[in-house]
């Protein structure tokens, strides 16, 4: 699977931060990241230790749950928040089970990279993680918002540069 799944793209290299509350989640999520071809796969349990990591650990990649009691909202703005985290940068792809349009926007709103619905498999996740290599998407920062820009489109020439445009990091 590791051969057709991830053709073109060496993955090995890449440290992934897993914050999935539930046990049997966090294997199978390091199972396919693994099978992806990533090996350094840090799991945690909940936002707080997931904000800890992030506090002290570079990361190349996050997977956050988002469940009831599971408030990815908070972890985006703290991953986005620069006196809280390494790297405000790190692509976040929100793993979730809600599938609502509300729920998508809201975490675009809030600063995720990424939306991936649960169930999900290998195939899917690694489409995600394809679409933050390919679609490097500049960061805005507004007076409400940093993350992203939530716009799949570039902005017309006529609309100006009201946005303050800076640009992620790129990975050597």
């Amino acid at each position: 699977m590791t051969g057709s799944v991830t053709a073109g793209y060496v993955l090995k290299d890449l440290k992934v931060l897993v914050v999935e509350k539930q046990l049997f989640m966090r294997r199978l999520l390091g199972d396919v990241l693994t099978q992806l071809g990533i090996t350094n796969v840090i799991k945690v349990a909940n936002i707080r230790e997931g904000i800890e990591v992030m506090s002290k650990i570079d990361v190349d990649l996050v997977l956050l749950d988002w469940a009831p009691d599971m408030d990815a909202m908070k972890f985006l703005g703290a991953a986005r928040d620069a006196d809280s985290s390494r790297d405000p940068f790190v692509p976040v792809i929100v793993v979730t089970a809600y599938s609502e349009y509300e729920h998508v926007c809201k975490a675009r709103d809030a600063g995720m990279t990424e939306y991936l619905t649960k169930p999900i498999s290998a195939k899917a996740l690694y489409a995600r993680i394809k679409s933050i290599i390919e679609r490097h998407r500049l960061f805005i920062r507004t007076g409400s918002f940093f993350g992203p820009d939530r716009r799949r489109r570039e902005a017309p020439p006529e609309a100006g540069d009201r946005r303050k445009f800076k640009p992620a990091p790129q990975n050597a």
